[in-house]
C-alpha cells in the first residue's frame, strides 16, 4: 500500500508500524490484542483494510473458480487460507487506533498501555506509580 501510494518511508507509521502488524495477527487468532501502540491512521489504514479485502476476495475467487484451461498443476487456495484472509481483514477493520482513541475504547487502551509500558512490579519513579493508578482506574471503566 505504501509503495503503491508512494508514501514516505513506504508508508511506515502512516499505514501502521510493526506493532500494528503483530496486533493484526494476534487479533485474527484470538479476537483481541494487548499490543500498544497501534498507529494506523485514517485514510491510510483504510487503504490497508481495502487491500486485505482484495486479498480475501481473490483467494475466495481462486478457490471457487474451476480452471477453464484444464490445468491442475496450479495450486488454488484452500478453504483455510480463505478463512485466514477473512480473519486478517476483519482484524484490520476492528483494531483500535491509539493516535485518535475514542471514549468507547479508552478502557481497552489503558489496559494495553498497562500491559506494554508501565511495569507492575516496583515502578522506578513516583510518576510511574501515579500513571499506573490512573490507568488502572480508566481500565476498570470507572
Amino acid at each position: 500500500v505504501g509503495s503503491r501510494l508512494r508514501l514516505p518511508l513506504g508508508g511506515y507509521g502512516l499505514t501502521g508500524c510493526c506493532t500494528d502488524s503483530a496486533a493484526a495477527i494476534e487479533y485474527a487468532l484470538s479476537g483481541s490484542t494487548g499490543i500498544y501502540p497501534l498507529l494506523g491512521i485514517g485514510a491510510y489504514k483504510s487503504h490497508v483494510v481495502k487491500r486485505a479485502d482484495k486479498l480475501h476476495s481473490s483467494a475466495k475467487h481462486q478457490r471457487d473458480t474451476k480452471r477453464s484451461d484444464g490445468r491442475n498443476d496450479v495450486p488454488t487456495p484452500s478453504s483455510e487460507v480463505v478463512l485466514d484472509a477473512a480473519a486478517l481483514r476483519d482484524a484490520l477493520r476492528n483494531l483500535p487506533n491509539d493516535v485518535h482513541p475514542l471514549p468507547s475504547t479508552e478502557a481497552n487502551t489503558a489496559s494495553r498501555i498497562l500491559a506494554s509500558c508501565v511495569p507492575e512490579d516496583s515502578p522506578q519513579f513516583q510518576l510511574m506509580k501515579e500513571e499506573r493508578e490512573i490507568l488502572e482506574e480508566i481500565a476498570s471503566g470507572m
